[in-house]
């Protein structure tokens, strides 16, 4: 069974199971079920939604998120920056990050692992996973209004340079799940086969 049709089954499950109608359900467990799916695709799972997110870490999210997810635990071998130690857990999801320009690293060579992921950085980042990478006028306008105009900032209530938290990731991969991609495909039933609502949510 692909893992779109495992989600679907389980949160369906969750619901009936739990008695509840399905207004009810959807109206009160939104985060939940956001959650949930993210969870069951293996892109994040966490108790502590108030942690912030590391740069290495959400290098990580990205490509476990993406169309390199199978090689998302494989072991580092080679470091593209001076401060991420071919040893580290995410020196292969920060070289995959790297080479796909989703993130970039700063003068001097390094990338700053272990500073928080800014909202700046995610916008730039998710953009590329989507393929939109050529903007016109002011880079960071035209990028922050494809951003919007896409929902990916649906749940998520932060400034540029403020850093995000993995309660704000949960909403930014869900969100990521249901966009457009460049050649306008849904991004999740791309990568994940997933399916959708008349609403537009995962199904």
């Amino acid at each position: 069974m692909r893992r779109g049709k495992i989600i679907a089954v389980s949160l369906t499950v969750c619901a009936v199971g739990a008695g509840m109608t399905v207004n009810a359900y959807a109206a009160s467990t939104t985060f939940e079920m956001r959650k949930k799916a993210v969870s069951l695709l293996g892109i994040i799972t966490t108790s502590n939604y108030q942690a912030n997110v590391t740069r290495g870490e959400f290098a990580e999210l990205l490509v476990k998120a993406s169309d390199y997810k199978e090689a998302a635990n494989a072991a580092g071998t080679v470091s593209v920056f001076a401060d991420v130690s071919s040893k580290s857990q995410y020196s292969a999801a920060i070289r995959t990050a790297a080479t796909n320009s989703w993130m970039s690293g700063y003068l001097g060579g390094n990338f700053k692992p272990d500073e928080g992921v800014t909202m700046r950085d995610a916008i730039k980042a998710v953009l590329g996973v989507l393929g939109y990478e050529d903007f016109s006028g002011s880079l960071q306008e035209s990028r922050l209004a494809k951003f919007k105009s896409l929902s990916l900032d649906s749940g998520i209530y932060r400034d540029l340079d403020e850093v995000l938290t993995r309660e704000d990731c949960i909403n930014l991969f869900y969100n990521l799940m249901k966009a457009k991609t460049k050649e306008g495909n849904q991004y999740g039933s791309k990568v994940f086969d997933l399916t959708y609502n008349s609403d537009g949510e995962i199904n």
